[in-house]
């Protein structure tokens, strides 16, 4: 017994270092491809401030009128301020941390081999090291580490430690969550963005800024209403609720998000000479098989003063909105 459990152990062994081999040789050429690449001209109009307001799951309005039988009065809403919105849009993954590295590291469409890897490349990203050298500051609200500027609330999502990587998945990472953290820990999460944004948009700063702002709306648990009230009873798992459920709560939820976002917009001093850009990150995953492309079709928005909408309308993936800003 014992040979037979040695042997199966060294097989183990042989495997999982084989396969870690693999990873690094991968990933080491992903990054020569990432840093080799020739990239279009990222200069920002002006070099105005940048905002950039991210609504986690939200889809685009094609996929709301499919997938939900909702129309979206944010697009009249921002298209009456002005804004360029976007028929269609696409997310190069469905996944909210590969797409937002994508984005940070400027169109990369080579695969990324797992989660340590993306927010890895996310926190040492192309784009703010970029930003930085022509002058400009970054404010981070989100719960992922970006560019070097630590997350500004920790949620257990997306794992950028060794010791959370490790327990990921386990019963040990949910008696964690049940004894540290607080109930509706991510709409708590949410309320203190809102709050924080209204304070960063109206500090006096010397130098140009980028306040990158993530709010995880419409995403499940849909925890609130249209009109911000409390769910008493959310979806919290999409994948075990009702369709009807979980339609009549990402709509309303979505809806109190779109309020949310047009009352943030009305925050920004002088918010007309910046350049602000508002998306999800990829689209509903809910109700629809894995491979439907409105996994992959999110919602976006653009406005800054003297907009090319002509030239807007060529970009076809959300990653390529940094090319488009001048």
């Amino acid at each position: 017994m014992n040979s037979i459990i040695n042997v199966f152990v060294f097989i183990l062994t042989v495997l999982t270092i084989t396969s870690g081999v693999k990873l690094v040789y991968w990933e080491r050429n992903h990054n020569i491809a990432l840093n080799n690449r020739r990239l279009p001209s990222l200069d920002i109009k002006n070099n105005n401030d940048v905002i950039w307001i991210l609504l986690d799951e939200y889809t685009d309005p094609a996929s709301l009128k499919s997938q939900f039988k909702y129309h979206d009065f944010l697009v009249d809403s921002l298209e009456m301020k002005g804004f360029f919105v976007f028929d269609k849009l696409k997310s190069q993954s469905s996944t909210t941390v590969y797409s937002i590295s994508s984005l940070f590291n400027l169109n990369d469409t080579i695969p990324i081999a797992n989660y340590s890897y993306a927010t890895h490349y996310l926190d040492e990203n192309i784009w703010i090291n970029h930003l930085h050298r022509i002058g400009y500051d970054f404010v981070n609200l989100d719960f992922l580490n970006i560019g070097g500027y630590p997350k500004f609330s920790y949620l257990r999502i997306f794992s950028d430690n060794y010791f959370d990587q490790i327990i990921s998945g386990s019963v040990f990472a949910s008696l964690l969550d049940n004894l540290t953290e607080e109930k509706n820990v991510i709409d708590i999460y949410n309320q203190k963005v809102i709050r924080v944004f209204k304070q960063k948009v109206n500090e006096k700063r010397n130098k140009p800024v980028f306040i990158w702002t993530h709010l995880m709306i419409p995403h499940e648990p849909f925890y609130r209403d249209a009109n911000g009230n409390m769910n008493k009873f959310p979806v919290l798992n999409v994948s075990t609720s009702p369709a009807s459920l979980i339609i009549k709560q990402y709509t309303e939820y979505l809806s109190y998000g779109n309020n949310v976002l047009l009352k943030m917009l009305n925050e920004i001093p002088n918010w007309k000479n910046k350049t602000i850009i508002i998306s999800g990150d990829h689209g509903a995953r809910m109700l629809i098989p894995d491979n439907d492309p409105r996994r992959k079709q999110t919602f976006g928005a653009i406005y800054y003063p003297g907009m090319d909408k002509k030239e807007l309308g060529k970009i076809e993936y959300m990653q390529q909105i940094p090319f488009h800003l001048h």
